[in-house]
């Protein structure tokens, strides 16, 4: 008797709990009240930044939604998650071959940008050895004697250097003769009179070669520096000036949403529709045509509920037949519809 009871009691119970969401009020989306809420949601959260060809907002990626510690979960994270979750249904050894393979795709996108990085630094070199007309082992030399020049390895530069002059003489028929000094006038007149001895020549020679190549060192590296500096001062007025763009198109926007509600009757109507135009298709044009885009569809709005009215010729001067339209807004009181 006590067992049924029991289940009896817990039937009941089971029922209370199934009918309950159903008395619960169902919580319906805030409906936008302002074209600025439509475009870009409310919260008194800052707009997002326009661009030409932005997704519209329907297709931009919600964001991720906070874990048990509140931390909010990466968005590659949630990707990956989407894509490289284990099906339902595997065994035991399909489910670690699954996962190993999941595991590798994982180690692949992490270091994906720095393979690009790396196909591209190969297709440049490449090009480079394609339009030098140099084969590899030619391409291998000429780094190794770039290195042993950079790491003071002379004998390996020299027996570089031996090689090509004798490549050169032997194809152009010329000989090759090198003088630091000729670099130096002064020092080689200084050398050639006497005056100077020739050893001591050939050390402010090149002592004078040092600095020379210093000098020239700071002076790329200080235009260098300087392009830079330019670059971002224009990336930032350029950012300056799309900022007051998009928020003098904001206000325009603001501001004829407010102009049609106080002169127009039929707004109540329209609202709903330019809202949702505002929402869909606004958001993905240049903040400069916010403005005509939406003058041009309030326009057709109007031209749908306003049908054109047939013209009756009187037989008579005076009044048109049936008298003149009665305004159907305040603006069209007020302007005669023009």
């Amino acid at each position: 008797m006590d067992l049924d009871l029991q289940q009896a009691a817990e039937k009941e119970a089971q029922q209370a709990a199934e009918q309950q969401p159903d008395n619960q009020p169902s919580e319906k989306p805030d409906e936008p009240e302002t074209l600025q809420a439509a475009m870009f949601g409310g919260g008194g959260e800052e707009p997002p930044k326009p661009e030409a060809d932005a997704p519209a907002e329907d297709d931009k990626p919600q964001e991720p939604e906070p874990d048990k510690d509140g931390a909010a979960a990466k968005p590659d994270e949630k990707a990956e998650a989407d894509d490289l979750a284990e099906p339902e249904g595997l065994g035991e050894k399909a489910s670690a071959r699954f996962q190993a393979l999941a595991n590798e795709v994982k180690e692949y996108r992490a270091k994906e940008g720095d393979y690009q990085q790396m196909a591209e630094t190969v297709q440049e070199f490449q090009r480079l050895a394609q339009e030098s007309c140099n084969n590899a082992e030619e391409v291998t030399d000429l780094f190794d004697y770039a290195k042993a020049v950079k790491t003071g390895d002379y004998d390996k530069v020299e027996q570089y250097l031996k090689q090509q002059i004798v490549q050169f003489e032997a194809i152009s028929g010329r000989s090759l003769t090198v003088d630091l000094l000729s670099q130096f006038p002064d020092l080689q007149q200084q050398a050639q009179e006497m005056t100077l001895a020739p050893e001591v020549a050939h050390e402010l020679a090149q002592a004078r070669w040092r600095q020379q190549q210093q000098q020239q060192y700071a002076q790329q590296s200080q235009q260098a520096q300087q392009a830079q500096w330019q670059q971002q001062q224009q990336a930032a007025q350029a950012e300056q000036q799309r900022q007051a763009e998009f928020n003098q198109a904001v206000q325009d926007v603001n501001e004829l949403s407010m102009q049609y509600a106080k002169s127009d009757v039929l707004w109540p109507e329209f609202e709903p529709k330019v809202l949702a135009f505002a929402k869909n298709e606004l958001s993905q044009m240049p903040p400069s045509q916010w403005k005509f885009a939406l003058q041009t569809f309030y326009n057709g709005l109007k031209q749908a509920a306003n049908p054109v009215r047939q013209k009756v010729q009187p037989l008579r001067g005076g009044m048109p037949a049936g008298g003149a339209a009665a305004p159907q807004s305040l603006e069209e009181a007020m302007f005669g519809g023009m």
